[in-house]
């Protein structure tokens, strides 16, 4: 399952193509080709999934929140700790969107 992108299970997606294949007599087909290039198109298509934007806002918001917090913390002698701690986290959260991102985009395509 994919963290940014929408998209379905390849058993999921075969299934319908592999049922209507199975259930039509191939004699009815004109263009058998055309056909199969297009049902593995449609197949293709469902198993890529589609790119959630709101899922990258909203992980980018959150990484937002904790760097607000860490600077409102810097501000702060008495907070340096905090400030260590959600200057940390930021760096964590930003490494781990972006390598989540960049793993399914390859994953992907």
């Amino acid at each position: 399952m994919g963290v940014f992108f929408k998209s379905q299970p390849v058993q999921a997606a075969i299934t319908p193509a592999l049922l209507t294949a199975l259930e039509t007599a191939p004699t009815t087909i004109p263009a058998m080709r055309a056909v199969a290039v297009e049902q593995a198109a449609e197949v293709g298509k469902k198993v890529r999934g589609e790119f959630s934007w709101g899922r990258l806002a909203v992980a980018f918001g959150i990484i937002l929140v904790v760097f607000g917090m860490a600077v409102f913390a810097g501000r702060d002698e008495r907070l340096a700790d905090l400030y260590g701690v959600t200057v940390h986290a930021t760096e964590l959260g930003l490494g781990g969107v972006l390598g989540l991102l960049i793993g399914e985009v390859a994953s992907k395509s």
